[in-house]
Order: C-alpha cells, then sequence, then structure tokens
C-alpha cells in the first residue's frame, strides 16, 4: 500500500508516516514486523515529522545534485557530474536515516537543527552502512521510472537498518558509561 500511496501527492505523507512509525518502533522495541496501516491521522502527522527531516535532509541536496549535474555536464564533465551525484545521494541518505533517528529519539523537530551532531552520528555509520547504501542508491537507478517503489521499499529497508546500527551503537554507550 505504501508505495502506491508515495506515487499520490499529499497522500504519499501517510506512506511516510508509516515509515516514520515502523522506524520508531524499531527504535523503541527492536520489533522488526511491520505494523498495521491504522490509525490515518496519526500516520499523516508523522509523515509531515518525515517530510521535514526528508526535505531537507535528502531531497535539498538531491536537488542540488541535479544542478551540479547540469552544470558539469554543459563544461563536458558528465562523468564527473555522475560520480558526484552518487556521492551526494549517498550522504544525503545517511545523513537523513540519522536526522529521523534524532527527531524520533527527542520527539521533537527542533532536534533537525542539531546538525553538528547529526552529521557526527553520519560519521559513526557511515562505515556500517556503507554496502547497504550502495544497494539502495543501485535499487533507486534500477527503478527510478517507477520511484514510488524505490522510494517507499528502498526507505523501508534502508532507515531499518541504519536504525537498528544507531540503536545498537546507542545501548553499547550506554553499557559503556
Amino acid at each position: 500500500m505504501g508505495v502506491l500511496l508515495t506515487f499520490v501527492p499529499v497522500l504519499h505523507l501517510f506512506a511516510f508516516g508509516y515509515l516514520y512509525r515502523y522506524t520508531n518502533q524499531i527504535r523503541i522495541t527492536g520489533n522488526l514486523e511491520l505494523p498495521n496501516w491504522e490509525d490515518w491521522g496519526g500516520l499523516f502527522n508523522h509523515g509531515i515529522r518525515f517530510f521535514i527531516a526528508w526535505l531537507f535532509y535528502w531531497l535539498c541536496p538531491c536537488a542540488l545534485v541535479v544542478i551540479l549535474k547540469s552544470i558539469l555536464s554543459q563544461i563536458g564533465l558528465d562523468f564527473l557530474g555522475s560520480v558526484l551525484a552518487a556521492l551526494i545521494i549517498l550522504g544525503a541518505t545517511l545523513i537523513f536515516s540519522c536526522a529521523l533517528y534524532r527527531i524520533q529519539s527527542r520527539n521533537n523537530l527542533n532536534a533537525l537543527t542539531q546538525i553538528r551532531i547529526i552529521f557526527g552520528m553520519a560519521l559513526i555509520l557511515f562505515k556500517p552502512l556503507l554496502l547497504p547504501l550502495l544497494a539502495f542508491y543501485g535499487f533507486h537507478v534500477l527503478v527510478f521510472p517507477l520511484y514510488g517503489f524505490p522510494l517507499f521499499i528502498g526507505n523501508l529497508l534502508i532507515l531499518s537498518y541504519s536504525v537498528l546500527c544507531l540503536k545498537t551503537l546507542e545501548l553499547r554507550r550506554q553499557r559503556s558509561l
């Protein structure tokens, strides 16, 4: 259902809310079972929170990629533009997953302004997430014309894995204190 909702403007917020709810469930309980599609008002509200983080930490950097690729293409550096685009998209995905975790763990959208903390989390998460990020990027490239599919399924997978990694790191840190 999330894939279909992702294709429709405004309704995509329900799909985003589902992703928010699922990753928050994993963060709190460790339960990987997919939640039911219920409490549509809650899904919409969570979808707005997800969208705000996604807009600033994923969509804006990806929009810059389009501009950068266009400029580099005009001066004959298509390959460099493609490489930089891939790196920026991978980085944006990593940073977005940390931003989402941050607002969920603080239950406050103001946590999105803690850029230094979010980037620090991303640096710590880079090594364990490198291979899944590459798979996420490849998945997006392969099925891009069906953008709703890689957007929902790709985020479902990469965000759940990143939450598990961050939660594990958080628990290790708490035990060492």
